[in-house]
């Protein structure tokens, strides 16, 4: 079951979250919760992962990973933001099965006129099913085992359960290293405890120390191919002049369902160790070890004997593997394994290598699984935007849960600004820039970018864009740091124009000015529509016409402030109706659907855009 929305209210550091999990398609795209230190990273995954452990339990009663009447999180006031009286707390997953909860300092009934317009209507109506008299609420559409509930819908939940892979990797996840404790690396297998009882599973959800499992079961399977999937075919031997035959088998392969989880696994050992030519081997009768056969290097090595990082990430995908196996669901590609995988710290104890190239090809190899994660690691973000692109996974920053570019988090800023301080860094931007073919236009967002190339093609501006390479640089405050690191070291590197075109309302704030030059560096800001119900960001181009198109097709992305009055002192005056997106994560589905349905008129106020672009670029 995959995740599809959370929201949060006052909980902890975050006074307002609201995140719709992205999916292209069927298939989910990895979302990265990124932040500082107690900004709501472990926060945001306890919900998700209180309501899978929900989930579970609801599904299979007679092994629950929980005792009865007990929650996984726990619920206390500590966890009221500061200076409020109340939390709320709801995660959506598939078939529109939810979880909520709430948490007050007083009695319900002390708060009557506690909702507000900016509440979504399905924390609204959590609040009004909370009793009265109540301070603390919680809540699951889970449906309960008969007698009790419906029966074809907890069928169908079993099932969503049973067949996908659910899984989460906690903080402290720990394993004894090799060196530790040689008796512990070296014991006996165990065998692999299966269940065939109705309403009971061997499967559970957190995974903390998973590496004796995960040893045992690898074990089967490669001993399971090598004894009862081999394949041989029948080859004709003749036996001298007579022109009889005698039946020779020959080795033909292995052929079922352990040699494809074998496959498989090898494949994930080969990602982390960077070797095609790495295969398993079992041992003898008398040592009977998994072994690891590196050819090239005649190297013969225990599978469990690696680095704390080249264990840690083992851990985490032959987990998913064997979860999956466990499942008895047919399987015969990566792309068959689906399900919801939830790690906290994803970067733990990992080499950069590790970080930037190994973690997100290990993701890719997981197209169906939903991979929610947290990280302080700016090389891991940015090897997930060379592995899946800007579009292909998102990015929040906490507490505020704004989407950001895979640049933009303050981890990578740090990074940046002490790269930058170099002089090796200077000359090798100098380099770049000198080499540079074509003029970089930087826009704020991966939006920004979708929509200038769609306006090109609508309004016939393909020359000009063929003429310059367009970014995504980030937020106003990204595209400042680029105007104020990087303007230094081009301004004297060449002819090449480095232009920075914020969204229309970043005109004046945090004393930016008005349009600037310095050298081949520019800045200018996109043209602000006055009397518009959007009154920020790009969205502010489009007209209000266009904006209601999109609405009836999904009612869901804005939030709408009517015309009001305001008092202000002695003088009343009257408020215009404003649109605001729900939140952040609402940004890439309006522009998709804006993108799909708009025509040449829709997109009309781009042509200043196109006239800033061309006068700057020359």
């Amino acid at each position: 079951m995959y995740v599809r929305n959370l929201q949060l209210i006052n909980y902890g550091p975050i006074p307002n979250l609201s995140i719709r999990f992205p999916f292209a398609g069927d298939l989910p795209k990895p979302v990265v919760f990124v932040g500082a230190n107690g900004s709501g990273k472990s926060i945001v995954l306890s919900h998700i992962v209180n309501g899978l452990l929900a989930a579970h339990d609801a599904a299979f009663p007679a092994s629950p990973e929980m005792e009865q009447n007990k929650v996984y999180k726990l619920r206390s006031d500590a966890y009221i933001r500061s200076g409020s009286p109340y939390y709320l707390a709801r995660v959506e997953y598939d078939d529109h099965m939810n979880v909520g909860e709430i948490r007050t300092m007083d009695i319900r009934s002390s708060y009557p006129d506690v909702s507000d317009d900016t509440w979504p209507a399905e924390l609204k109506e959590l609040w009004n099913r909370m009793p009265g008299g109540q301070s603390d609420h919680f809540e699951s559409s889970f449906p309960a085992p008969p007698p009790y509930g419906d029966r074809d819908a907890r069928n169908r939940l079993q099932s969503s359960i049973a067949n996908r892979c659910i899984l989460y990797f906690p903080f402290n996840r720990f394993e004894e290293p090799a060196w530790l404790n040689e008796a512990n690396l070296l014991s006996k297998v165990r065998a692999t405890p299966t269940n065939r009882i109705a309403d009971e599973t061997n499967r559970r959800v957190v995974a903390s120390s998973p590496l004796l499992d995960n040893q045992s079961w690898l074990f089967e399977v490669v001993y399971d191919r090598s004894a009862f999937e081999i394949q041989t075919r029948q080859l004709p031997l003749p036996l001298g002049s007579t022109g009889e035959t005698f039946p020779l088998p020959v080795f033909a392969g292995f052929q079922g369902d352990a040699t494809i989880m074998h496959d498989l696994a090898l494949q994930v050992f080969r990602i982390i160790l960077g070797r095609d030519d790495a295969r398993f081997g079992i041992g003898t009768r008398h040592g009977r070890q998994l072994t690891l056969e590196i050819e090239a290097a005649q190297q013969s090595l225990s599978v469990f004997q690696m680095s704390s990082g080249e264990a840690g990430l083992l851990d985490l995908f032959l987990s998913i593997l064997r979860d999956y196996d466990l499942s008895r669901t047919n399987l015969s590609h990566p792309i068959d394994i689906s399900g919801t995988v939830v790690i906290d710290e994803i970067d733990l104890h990992l080499h950069v290598a590790h970080q930037r190239d190994v973690l997100p090809a290990l993701i890719e190899m997981f197209p169906k699984v939903q991979f929610v994660v947290t990280t302080h690691s700016p090389l891991f973000v940015l090897g997930m935007n060379e592995k899946f692109g800007e579009q292909g996974f998102a990015v929040h920053r906490l507490p505020e849960g704004e989407q950001i570019g895979p640049e933009e988090f303050s981890e990578f800023g740090r990074a940046y600004e002490a790269f930058m301080d170099t002089q090796r860094a200077q000359d090798e931007v100098r380099e770049a820039v000198r080499k540079a073919q074509r003029p970089i236009v930087f826009v704020e967002g991966p939006t920004d970018v979708q929509y200038v190339k769609r306006a090109a093609v609508l309004l016939g501006k393909e020359e000009l864009m063929e003429r310059l390479e367009l970014r995504a640089g980030g937020s106003d405050s990204k595209l400042d740091a680029i105007w104020k690191a990087q303007a230094v070291v081009m301004r004297g590197a060449g002819p090449i124009t480095i232009g920075l075109v914020y969204d229309c309302d970043a005109r004046g704030k945090s004393g930016r000015g008005e349009d600037a030059r310095e050298g081949n560096v520019f800045r200018r800001f996109m043209p602000m529509q006055d009397d518009h119900p959007v009154r920020t960001g790009i969205e502010n181009l489009f007209s209000l016409e266009t904006l209601q198109k999109a609405r009836d097709q999904d009612g869901g992305l804005f939030m709408i402030t009517p015309e009001h009055p305001q008092v202000m002192g002695e003088e009343e005056r009257l408020v215009p109706e404003e649109w605001m997106l729900r939140s952040d994560s609402e940004k890439q589905p309006l522009c998709d659907l804006l993108c799909s349905i708009g025509d040449e008129s829709d997109f009309a106020a781009f042509e200043e855009v196109f006239q800033i672009i061309a006068e700057a670029i020359g």
